[in-house]
């Protein structure tokens, strides 16, 4: 029977998806809506920007923290429950935030609604999984990234309208600019309240999903089991699975996830940094953008981010993808050079920066998971390991980013370069690493690749009916 007679039968699926879609659109547009308004939230509190930067280590700690809840807590919270407390948390924290005036009280919220935000983003990704089972969730899980960068583009281009303009008188004093205005005058209240209020909206209809729609106690037994059989191929018991048993040592699994670790360690710390500062970058450095203006540089950025997903996926149907990851790796070695040497000598080396660096980043981290998972199957601890690593390059880089801004900015640039560099290293070194400590990639692996290709145009088909478990799968910005 095909797709379209067996559609009745997975409505429920299929409208609570699209509702983890938009919700994730939001989400994605809360994620980078603190660092848009920085600048005017320097005026709010009152304090120079490296301590108003800290508001955004303080998010990335709150992510941190709620990354190591659903960590060690996963297996006794709903997925939809926490989806709802999550959403439900980040939103009332955001919505809070424009209309407190003191450092530390905003401070806490930010890592309010980043434990909030953490919790959601982990949580999504298994119910989608647990919705379609793991032979047909990666679409959707491509869908709901594109949805991530659709978020990400879309708020810097509405913020900006609420921003405080810098007169062109002031285009180069920027303390005399920040003297003009009181916390009174800022207007940011709105684009965090627009954010906000639906998360509360979002998280009441996965609460209500829940006591309608909960998932079966034989749902959860098969999840606990599967994690079980996970851990058991790990080690090489046969009894668990015999064609999926790795039989590699555990030192060359660790160093593999250990590679890829480093590789979100410096993914996430790129995609946070360029939400965060880009703007500040743009105003504060020799190029002297008015805030309105600086702000689309971000927008370009996750336009460039979100069509080469797009492309990418395309692309790999017709050609080979290490040919495609090359190209990628090009781009970012491209960007690397413009950050190093060349990134103020025009307005128009940022805006060719933001589009190499959107694009070339974009593929290569999925590419590195999916890569080592070929050659041996991956935990949740693998995962969280991953996970937790790259939550902590967001904290760590962020601040010390932050500080660099209000230093000098071109050091800001240069240190940016250095993580697109070393990024950009690991992404090229992965595969022959691989190939030396595994040797040639299983040819199951190889079959099971293509017959994937084959099945890319495919979105959100019904799951076999033995396949519906969960499995934790990471957030790629």
């Amino acid at each position: 029977m095909g797709f379209l007679q067996e559609l009745p039968k997975y409505r429920s699926q299929i409208y609570v998806s699209l509702m983890i879609f938009v919700s994730f659109f939001l989400y994605a547009g809360q994620e980078i809506l603190l660092g848009t308004c920085l600048l005017d939230m320097e005026i709010q509190v009152q304090q120079d920007f490296a301590t108003t930067s800290r508001l955004i280590t303080s998010h990335s700690m709150g992510y941190f923290f709620g990354a190591v809840i659903v960590t060690l807590y996963d297996k006794h919270l709903n997925d939809f429950v926490s989806m709802s407390a999550g959403l439900s948390l980040a939103g009332i924290a955001l919505i809070i935030i424009p209309f407190v005036y003191n450092f530390y009280v905003v401070a806490i919220t930010s890592l309010l609604s980043g434990i909030g935000h953490s919790i959601y983003d982990l949580k999504c990704h298994i119910a989608l999984t647990c919705l379609w089972g793991p032979e047909k969730v990666g679409n959707s899980l491509q869908i709901l990234h594109m949805f991530f960068g659709l978020g990400a583009l879309f708020c810097p281009a509405f913020v900006r309208i609420f921003l405080l303009p810098i007169p062109d008188d002031m285009m180069n004093d920027y303390e005399a600019y920040k003297n003009l205005y009181k916390p009174e005058d800022v207007q940011i209240m709105w684009p965090f309240i627009i954010f906000g209020t639906p998360s509360i909206i979002f998280g009441i209809f996965f609460l209500y999903y829940y006591f309608n729609c909960p998932y079966s106690e034989a749902q959860q037994e098969e999840r606990r089991n599967n994690e079980k059989n996970c851990k058991s191929i790990e080690n090489g018991d046969s009894k668990a699975d015999p064609t999926k048993s790795s039989g590699h040592p555990k030192w060359k699994i660790f160093l593999a996830v250990a590679l890829v670790g480093a590789m979100a360690h410096l993914a996430f710390a790129m995609g946070q940094i360029v939400c965060s500062y880009v703007q500040a970058f743009g105003v504060k450095s020799s190029l002297h953008m008015d805030k309105q203006t600086a702000a689309l540089v971000a927008t370009v950025f996750w336009t460039s981010f979100t069509l080469a997903r797009g492309l990418f996926v395309g692309l790999t149907i017709i050609l080979p993808e290490q040919s495609v990851v090359n190209v990628c790796l090009l781009m970012m070695v491209a960007s690397t050079v413009l950050l190093l040497g060349f990134l103020t000598a025009s307005p128009i080396c940022l805006w060719v920066t933001a589009v190499l660096l959107g694009a070339g980043n974009s593929p290569l981290f999925p590419v590195a998971y999916s890569l080592i998972g070929k050659y041996f199957p991956l935990t949740g601890q693998h995962t969280s390991l991953i996970f937790l690593s790259g939550i902590i390059g967001d904290a760590i880089h962020t601040s010390i980013s932050g500080t660099f801004i209000n230093d000098d900015p071109m050091i800001f640039a240069y240190y940016v370069g250095a993580i697109v560099g070393g990024f950009t290293l690991l992404s090229f070194s992965l595969p022959f690493i691989c190939r030396k400590i595994f040797g040639e990639m299983p040819k199951n692996a190889e079959d099971a690749e293509s017959k994937g290709r084959s099945r890319i145009g495919s979105f959100m088909m019904p799951p076999l009916p033995q396949s519906r478990n969960n499995s934790t799968t990471p957030s790629i910005y």
